[in-house]
């Protein structure tokens, strides 16, 4: 009895051993190609031409993008894995309206903050679809909405 279970388990073992590794599916961050013109971005410290600065906002190949307009000593390039929280600040407690406000924080404790060119209008379709994209391709990254004025 102990021979024909050894076999068994020998013969078991061995079954798997010819059949092909599965193909790994790519993370939806992997196949993410997405972009947002119009979009601004707050400055750190004294800004004395001016706090936000426009450009375009986008991810493709796993790696956040910032292309200041004016400045492209100013871009910034960041892999997603960098990317620890992201928030929106919204008019409305519960974020169905009024979104003027996105931003992220890094593993090294920068915040990086965003906002839609016309924010001060009330235009916010980009900044929720930019929360919702990033909630969606990054889904263990914690994200948060909070009630806010400008």
């Amino acid at each position: 009895m102990t021979g024909a279970l050894l076999l068994l388990v020998l013969l078991a073992a061995g079954a798997g051993a010819g059949a092909p590794e599965p193909t790994p599916t790519p993370s939806l961050a992997a196949r993410a190609d997405r972009s947002w013109e119009g979009m601004l971005r707050r400055q750190k410290g004294l800004a004395l031409a001016g706090r936000w600065r426009i450009g375009t906002l986008a991810f493709k190949e796993e790696t956040f993008r910032w292309a200041d307009a004016k400045d492209p000593g100013r871009n910034l390039v960041l892999p997603a894995g960098q990317i620890v929280s992201h928030r929106r600040v919204c008019r409305d407690p519960g974020g169905a309206a009024g979104c003027f406000e996105w931003s992220f924080r890094t593993r090294d404790g920068e915040t990086y903050v965003f906002r839609e060119d016309g924010w001060s209008d009330g235009r916010s379709e980009k900044t929720r679809e930019i929360f919702i994209f990033f909630s969606a391709i990054l889904p263990d990254v914690p994200a948060r909405t909070e009630a806010g004025a400008p």
